[in-house]
């Protein structure tokens, strides 16, 4: 089963997003990594490593964050990953709410990951 990985600068914001996420597809596998580290708010990048590599999985991991420094942390993340980890985790700019909705019951439904990512891709925004 493909995994969801959701990053936010706040530990609350993505414990919720997660709960909201779960909530229409109990059975999906959501992780999250937010905050600093400490319980306060900004991105962490050793948080943030063993979370991705805590959900990564041979069918595919799904990484949807809210602000920009969560993604610039997870891409450094990203490069130190082997590449046959890289080409199996696609980092979206979906919208963290509702990317997070639509890739959870995409993923409990037991779509492949580019299924997934087409879904995601048909909502993404400029971020």
């Amino acid at each position: 089963m493909v995994s969801l990985v959701l990053l936010s600068h706040s530990p609350d914001i993505v414990s919720g997003v997660r709960d909201l996420a779960l909530e229409m597809a109990a059975n999906a596998n959501i992780f999250i990594a937010g905050g600093n580290g400490s319980g306060g708010l900004g991105s962490d990048y050793e948080l943030i490593k063993s979370t991705i590599e805590e959900a990564y999985t041979d069918d595919g991991v799904v990484i949807l964050y809210d602000l920009g420094s969560s993604a610039m942390t997870a891409s450094l993340v990203l490069d130190e990953l082997e590449e046959s980890w890289r080409n199996n985790i696609k980092m979206m700019n979906a919208p963290l709410v509702e990317g997070a909705i639509v890739a959870a019951v995409e993923i409990a439904s037991g779509v492949t990951l580019s299924e997934v990512e087409a879904t995601l891709k048909e909502i993404e925004i400029i971020k």
